[in-house]
């Protein structure tokens, strides 16, 4: 296939080349910190492309992804084109013209535009090593090809010069009609195009083409992001990309602007100012800062038409609204791939600013409301808050924490409509019911069936905040908590169980399409009973770390039966290698699930100037050991600038853990003259380092044989190259106690069993018997030996806690069962 090399060539010989040269004058390392740092996924690349034709006036835009190695990604557009000044403009990187020529507005070719740092075009070279653009504008055709390599070949204080060739517009067709076929891209002379652009990024990596590139992510993140319309129409890969809508019905459409929501968006913004500005009451509270009115601004993509908005104090126009559904929005594999379709959608002259966000930075609301919800919210005040990589906004603007304060108002407007709405539908069915029987709530029901004995199980959970109502006011709710939380949880406040829609169990019945509304509820309804259950036992003295334990044994089955349905090391393995190419929260919380799975004890912590979680693990006869975990996602390599071991070592310090692990997809191996890089070079003794690869056979291979605590410290306190994870964690898993010393504590164990059969033999037991004291071995050995047998063979019986054991078999049988392969253990009867 051609390449933006031979048609450089084509216009090199059958053009003529223009007397100035563009000179780039941009470091390779501002390009790799740029394409690497702030543009970390590759898709961006087409969506920053894209927004250039969006700012162009295109009124269409084809997209063509590569399919191999040897193949590149064209974007083709109809909008206004560039002259040798316009490719000036181009490469003054960091030096926009939106900015500096069109003024505080920023409006072109009658819209707002979406650019405004000048350093979008640098997104293409996360992609690929050499960016080309072609140009159509006054009847000439100009080529200008920039790659990566000359650039850093020239170093700094040497900025490389281009060389732009020209043809006339007619003669161009016979150089670029063929090449765009070749691309099933349109041919601008059939279409009558006067004017166009085609941007070209190649000599690409083949783990950045075809399906590697995730048609599908891509395909999203166009559609939410870019300001898709009838005067702006894209196609990707010849599918044109339209707004999807939901396969669920709607039950109602809010705007901003009604009466009854400004009244919750003013609450929310006068305790704003309270708290901001440490007004004494809300009355206190100037009006001027808080109420807002209704007034007219101009459409972002037609500024000579007007819009209503809502005019916020000091936050400026506002214009959107608000969906409720009657069903979840986000479900499925749309939901296994960690894409949203609810939720918040803010955006800057038509461009989505949080796309990795739904929630804007607000605290998880009910996802029960929350799933069902979708805003659309255009804040063009917000624009000075935006980041440089236009997909995050500054927490230092008051712009955004008013913005949050006005979503959060109309969010809570709508989940208090959706519950008036559900008030009024069951009042409606009691009204209507032929035989005068109300439809009750599951508190009044269960009364009918068990008064006194679910009562008291409400007693115990309610722990002296017995509702007034008693039982009959207990209803079932679903809403979104933790993945590792339990699956049921009771709120005396809102005297209500909450079913949690994030636990396995009920997440893979969904997203297999099982769990009907009537279902869902039998389920809810189900699981809320076992926690009255454990409620009534509670009442009645059973101790609270027997309930604990019981409650534990419950959610293990029910996280256990979650496998039958979807495999959950499968859905580990798949989730942490996709999302470690998006980076942040969702490779933060798969990095947690993944060791929550094997069974240690984690909790995610994520923000800035912590580590992204913090892990415990036991050890026998001595302090917890901790470690902080940093989640590095990124395309693809992480080096010393992402992880620097500084930044690791003070979040270790300050969590006052024992040890720090990076885990990445990959990291950067090699530096100059083939040494280890900067990165292995920094990272200290107190730092391991974790891949993908070593994540999925640490799975794999727990899912054989669970791990023991020593063997997970031993992994995770490592000192290995990183290629040489992978083998590392299978011979840890392979590791056994030395028989010797093995069959010595069993024997031991084993016959004070015999002699006492009331008390059961414990570490401290065998620590002090003759042999044991002979041979010196430490306490933790013990324990990990007979935590080792535990695990391997379920033949003994360990209390962690107590630190006793009960043998099952003879130390003889366990010692045949331990040099079998696990496979072969699994297959042994011993019912004999």
């Amino acid at each position: 296939m051609s390449t933006a090399r031979d048609l450089e060539q084509d216009f090199a010989s059958e053009g003529e080349q223009e007397e100035e040269k563009i000179e780039v004058d941009v470091s390779y390392q501002i390009i790799r910190q740029v394409s690497s740092q702030l543009y970390t996924n590759p898709r961006k690349a087409v969506e920053e492309l894209v927004c250039n034709s969006y700012d162009a006036g295109a009124n269409e835009c084809y997209v063509n992804t590569p399919e191999s190695g040897t193949d590149f990604l064209a974007v083709l557009d109809d909008g206004s084109s560039m002259d040798m000044d316009g490719f000036e403009w181009l490469w003054s990187v960091a030096k926009s013209p939106k900015a500096e020529e069109l003024g505080e507005d920023r409006v072109k070719h009658g819209r707002k535009q979406i650019g405004k740092f000048g350093v979008g075009k640098l997104a293409a070279f996360a992609l690929g090593r050499k960016l080309t653009h072609i140009a159509a504008k006054d009847n000439v055709v100009r080529i200008i090809s920039v790659s990566e390599e000359e650039i850093k070949e020239r170093g700094a204080g040497n900025p490389p010069r281009f060389n732009v060739y020209k043809l006339g517009f007619d003669e161009a067709e016979d150089v670029v009609g063929e090449y765009l076929e070749g691309k099933d891209l349109p041919n601008p002379w059939e279409e009558g195009w006067n004017s166009w652009t085609l941007a070209i990024v190649d000599h690409i990596e083949e783990q950045y083409t075809g399906s590697a590139l995730k048609p599908q992510y891509l395909h999203h993140m166009i559609r939410t992001s870019i300001p898709l319309s009838s005067q702006f129409k894209v196609s990707l890969d010849n599918s044109k990309i339209s707004r999807r809508e939901p396969d669920t019905d709607e039950r109602f459409n809010v705007d901003l602007i009604e009466e009854d929501v400004r009244d919750d968006i003013e609450n929310r913004l006068q305790s704003f100012w309270r708290e901001e500005e440490d007004y004494g009451d809300l009355e206190d509270v100037p009006k001027e800062k808080y109420e807002c009115s209704v007034d007219k601004t101009a459409d972002y993509q037609n500024i000579d038409e007007e819009v209503r908005c809502l005019k916020v104090p000091e936050l400026g126009p506002v214009t959107g609204n608000a969906t409720y559904y009657e069903n979840l929005l986000t479900k499925g594999k749309r939901k296994e791939r960690g894409l949203k379709d609810h939720g918040f959608r803010i955006t800057v002259k038509g461009k989505l600013v949080n796309r990795e966000d739904p929630l804007f930075g607000l605290d998880n609301p009910p996802h029960g409301h929350f799933g069902r919800f979708l805003a659309e919210v255009e804040v063009p005040d917000l624009d000075d808050a935006i980041l440089v990589q236009r997909n995050q906004v500054s927490e230092e603007h008051i712009e955004t924490q008013l913005t949050r304060e006005v979503i959060q108002g109309l969010f809570n407007y709508c989940r208090r409509k959706a519950n008036r709405l559900d008030q009024q539908k069951l009042e409606e069915i009691e009204e209507e019911s032929e035989a005068g029987e109300a439809v009750r709530s599951f508190g009044t029901r269960l009364n009918t069936l068990a008064p006194f004995d679910a009562t008291q199980g409400l007693r115990g959970l309610s722990k002296g905040q017995f509702p007034d109502g008693g039982l009959g006011s207990v209803d079932v709710q679903f809403s979104s908590y933790d993945e590792a939380d339990e699956i049921t949880h009771y709120s005396s406040e809102d005297q209500t169980i909450f079913i949690n829609e994030e636990h396995p169990l009920f997440k893979s019945l969904e997203e297999s399409n099982k769990m009907s509304d009537e279902l869902k509820q039998v389920f809810g309804e189900a699981v809320a009973g076992n926690l009255l259950a454990s409620g009534y036992l509670g009442h009645h003295g059973v101790e609270d770390n027997l309930l604990d334990i019981s409650k534990s044994i419950t959610d293990d089955s029910l996280r256990s039966a979650a496998g039958y349905i979807r495999d959950e090391i499968e859905y580990f393995i798949s989730e942490i290698h996709d999302a470690s190419l998006e980076g942040g929260t969702r490779y933060e919380k798969v990095v947690v699930g993944v060791f929550r799975h094997i069974s240690v004890a984690i909790q995610h912590e994520g923000a800035s100037d912590k580590p992204d979680a913090i892990l415990t693990i036991p050890q026998a006869g001595e302090e917890n050991m901790s470690f902080s975990i940093e989640a590095k996602g990124s395309k693809g390599i992480v080096d010393h600038e992402d992880a620097k071991e500084a930044t690791v070592s003070r979040h270790k310090e300050e969590a006052g853990c024992d040890h720090a692990v990076v885990i990445a997809r990959e990291f950067q191996l090699e530096g100059k003259g083939n040494k280890d890089s900067a990165f292995l070079r920094e990272m200290d003794e107190n730092v391991s380092l974790m891949t993908n690869e070593a994540m999925e056979k640490l799975l794999r291979r727990h899912k054989r044989r669970r791990f023991t605590h020593q063997q997970i410290i031993d992994i995770l306190t490592n000192n290995e190259h990183p290629n040489d994870l992978v083998e590392y964690v299978e011979e840890k898993w392979e590791e056994t106690p030395e028989p010797g010393i093995m069959g010595e504590i069993l024997q031991i164990g084993w016959e004070a069993q015999k002699k006492n059969r009331v008390n059961k033999p414990s570490i401290g037991m065998v620590l002090a018997d003759a042999r044991i004291l002979e041979r010196e071995v430490p306490k933790n050995k013990v324990a990990n030996v007979i935590e080792a047998v535990a695990v391997s063979t379920g033949m003994i019986d360990y209390d962690r806690q107590s630190q006793e054991f009960e043998l099952f078999q003879q130390p003889s049988v366990i010692l045949e069962q331990m040099a079998l392969e696990p496979q072969d253990r699994e297959n042994t009867n011993l019912s004999d």
